[in-house]
């Protein structure tokens, strides 16, 4: 009864004093409860803090199989979208080069012969590669549905996602293929840069884009007016007042290309 008295007379707040919380460890000695109680306490937060961190990595790993799984989603809608309607077309087309191939003596030109059996297997890749399109979205709805029906399956969502990332690829060079159907968008482009000079007041880095397409198979005879060319002297200070070197502008007035010496 003295110790628990005692006990309950040194747990009041305020009554430990500086000796005593250095000899704390003696004073645990006495009463191997407490001393059993406070280790059993630190014990029992730490194996609170595991279930939460394991938690915390479930809900990392979950999102990210949410991204995954949102990509391989809105790829499949792509390709649900876009590839039946462009296999027709080119099913079509593909056809009409057939017919014309049958209806023409190859061996009356041959250049043109040649440009017609190239139309012909470009057209015949383009079929090959939409159906192989339709199987591949087909593929990464299923890998995903069985991922799901396997809880998380992170190597299944993998397969899902680099099979959508085929289709994406092969549906962009197809929109851009089709974007770029000009007479000269085949050939190929020169792209020119420029850095140009503001202001002094001016905080913005301006640069001019010249697009120039290239005649590589085809060289036309073109025929220009000398009316319709503005040839002008114009000098480098215009854009660097510590250059004053002169240069030549060339510029086609119905087109609007230019062409300018570099000064060098």
């Amino acid at each position: 009864m003295p110790y628990m008295k005692m006990a309950a007379e040194s747990l009041r707040p305020g009554f430990f004093n500086e000796a005593q919380f250095k000899n704390r460890g003696s004073f645990l000695s006495y009463y191997p409860k407490m001393r059993a109680s406070a280790s059993f306490n630190s014990r029992a937060s730490r194996a609170s803090q595991e279930p939460l961190d394991d938690d915390k990595n479930k809900f990392y790993k979950e999102l990210g199989m949410f991204s995954l799984r949102k990509r391989i989603e809105d790829s499949i809608l792509r390709a649900q979208m876009l590839a039946p309607t462009a296999l027709e077309l080119e099913e079509a087309k593909h056809v009409n080069q057939e017919e014309v191939v049958r209806d023409y003596d190859l061996w009356d030109d041959l250049s043109k012969s040649n440009e017609i059996l190239i139309k012909l297997a470009d057209s015949a890749k383009v079929v090959d590669t939409l159906r192989d399109l339709k199987y591949k979205a087909e593929e990464a709805k299923l890998i995903t549905e069985l991922a799901e029906m396997d809880a998380i399956n992170y190597a299944l969502f993998k397969q899902a996602y680099s099979a959508s990332l085929d289709v994406n690829k092969f549906l962009d060079k197809y929109e851009m293929s089709k974007l770029l159907k000009g007479p000269y968008d085949m050939e190929g482009a020169c792209i020119t840069l420029e850095s140009r000079h503001g202001d002094i007041y001016s905080e913005a880095t301006l640069a001019s884009v010249d697009v120039v397409p290239l005649f590589i198979e085809s060289s036309p005879d073109l025929s220009i007016d000398d009316e319709d060319i503005l040839v002008s002297y114009p000098s480098h200070c215009e854009d660097n007042p510590c250059r004053t070197s002169p240069a030549v502008h060339v510029q086609h007035i119905p087109t609007g290309l230019e062409v300018r010496s570099t000064g060098k």
